[in-house]
């Protein structure tokens, strides 16, 4: 047989390996060329085809205020859109008092239309969190998360407490995210084993020394939750949250058909259902007359500690004295305000680039954003936009 006869062979041999390697992984790779490719990838989720649904109810639809009802000046509602669209929002809400002060829909969009929440899906992790506690299926927030993970059972990561979890303060490695292939970080994103990363991430340094905003604690969480409830995570959501608050569409994305949600990101639904989410928080836990969450979880839900005094259980908080946050304690990241907040009770929920869900229980007001991927929006100048344009001034 020639030379050239078995560089031929040996180079179809090597081609049928790539062919097979790839295939054998095909979601992965596919995940990873269109999340390339979506620049504005809150406004496409259908590339994304590993769901699991939440069943919702939506028995109430949103109140929406006609112009001469409108408790906040059109001319602060009028600011705060323009401002919207120049950041290039695809939706961008305000509810005072329960109604819809303003509705606006880019292009394309409107109230029916599903985004991707990205980060702002941890969040909703930390109310989830309270209903599972406010039913009794976990008692102790102090206690070793290994009571769940016995993954942890014999290593270091036994002192990690569901707390710490859910504060940000686990001590586990933090993975640095690279739009690579084979970057661990990008995998706890698109891969389809989400199980074998999450639980081969070691503690980097004792739990409760440090704030770190950290993915693996949000994901560490779907399986504490889970193991607790003996229920899978969309089906626990739409029990206890989304049919209560008449949320109308949910989904979770999977890291394989039937396998994993992924809670540290990605929640899909309408901006109609964060704005009930809102309502849920700033109504102290009431849906009607009906207790869906406990105020005693609210209060911890936004309880800062020690270590960053403005992060609670996944939401971040602020008020007049706020100045800047604390995104990392090593290395030292900080985010500086452009200026102080009008108000003492800002809660807000934060997804990458200016998703945002803000709620403020002291005005009765609830407002959303979600558009293009920036850095720039701006928390602060829009949450005092309307804040100084509620009708009888600043409460």
């Amino acid at each position: 047989m020639s030379t050239v006869r078995i560089s031929a062979w040996g180079a179809g041999l090597l081609l049928l390996f790539v062919i097979a390697y790839f295939a054998s992984d095909w979601r992965y790779w596919y995940r990873y060329v269109m999340m390339t490719e979506s620049n504005d990838a809150p406004a496409k989720t259908g590339w994304y085809r590993s769901l699991e649904m939440i069943q919702g109810d939506e028995v109430l639809p949103l109140v929406v205020a006609i112009p001469s009802n409108r408790t906040i000046s059109g001319v602060a509602l009028e600011k705060a859109q323009n401002y919207a669209e120049s950041l290039q929002s695809f939706a961008f809400l305000v509810s005072h008092r329960g109604v819809l002060q303003l509705e606006f829909y880019g292009d394309g969009f409107g109230p029916n239309y599903v985004f991707d929440s990205q980060s702002m899906h941890k969040g909703l992790l930390g109310i989830v969190f309270g209903l599972a506690v406010d039913n009794g299926f976990i008692t102790d927030l102090d206690a070793s998360a290994s009571i769940y993970l016995s993954e942890w059972a014999d290593d270091a990561r036994r002192d990690i407490t569901v707390r710490h979890l859910l504060a940000m303060q686990s001590g586990l490695v933090s993975l640095e995210f690279e739009m690579k292939p084979f970057n661990p970080a990008l995998g706890l994103f698109i891969n389809t084993d989400v199980y074998d990363l999450v639980f081969s991430v070691p503690t980097a340094r004792p739990p409760g020394g440090e704030y770190d905003f950290n993915h693996i604690n949000s994901q560490v969480l779907h399986w504490v939750l889970t193991r607790a409830t003996g229920m899978r995570y969309a089906e626990f959501l739409s029990k206890y949250l989304w049919v209560p608050i008449g949320g109308n569409f949910g989904a979770v994305r999977l890291d394989r058909p039937g396998g994993t949600a992924r809670t540290m990101c990605c929640f899909q639904t309408t901006a109609r259902d964060w704005i009930r989410v809102g309502h849920l928080i700033v109504n102290d836990g009431l849906v009607g007359e009906t207790q869906v969450l406990s105020k005693e979880w609210i209060a911890e839900l936004i309880s800062g500690t020690n270590l960053n005094s403005h992060f609670g259980f996944h939401v971040w908080t602020a008020n007049r004295l706020s100045t800047e946050r604390l995104i990392s304690t090593r290395p030292q990241r900080k985010v500086t305000l452009s200026e102080r907040y009008q108000a003492d009770d800002v809660i807000f929920i934060e997804g990458r680039g200016g998703q945002r869900l803000y709620m403020l229980p002291s005005k009765d007001l609830v407002i959303y954003r979600q558009g293009m991927i920036n850095y720039s929006w701006d928390d602060p100048k829009i949450v005092n936009t309307i804040v100084d344009g509620i009708y009888g001034g600043i409460e």
